[in-house]
């Protein structure tokens, strides 16, 4: 698999939103905010979302989009195309994160996830993430409570 991970830039922003509409379980944000959040968050230097594609093609495979506050991160969104899933892009997208966690000694990852996504539960907890809580209608779209999970770091991955 010819697959390279890279750092996006607001001329991606329509090509995520994209891979957004097309997968239920993760939150569908539009172009304009997309493109907001990576203007401001680029001049920050807080926010990084790095991106799968096919190196024969232009094709958004994958992304994940984190923010770092001193030493904690937080994942904000990660989505894997449906026809690239069970092919190591989220694992590898996570090991981008780790990648980014080791560079700023980061002590702990935060993230939510919808409380009926058990696949995206278990694939967090594969990496070691554990549920510290939860969020009562988190989601606008359907009020669903969002499960709270967290990772300590310095330990093996």
């Amino acid at each position: 698999m010819d697959v390279h991970f890279q750092a996006m830039t607001v001329a991606d922003a329509p090509h995520i939103a994209q891979l957004l509409s097309m997968l239920d379980e993760t939150s569908d944000w539009g172009v304009e905010d997309l493109r907001t959040s990576l203007m401001e968050e680029r001049l920050r230097g807080t926010v990084v979302y790095r991106g799968a594609e096919q190196n024969d093609k232009q094709e958004l495979l994958g992304f994940i989009y984190w923010r770092s506050i001193v030493d904690e991160v937080e994942i904000l969104n990660l989505g894997v195309a449906k026809s690239w899933r069970r092919q190591e892009i989220g694992r590898r997208l996570m090991d981008e994160l780790f990648s980014f966690t080791k560079s700023i000694q980061a002590k702990r990852v935060f993230l939510e996830v919808r409380e009926s996504n058990t696949g995206a539960q278990d694939f967090y907890r594969k990496f070691g993430f554990v549920p510290c809580g939860l969020r009562s209608g988190y989601y606008v779209d359907s009020q669903e409570a969002a499960m709270l999970m967290s990772l300590a770091l310095g330990a093996p991955i």
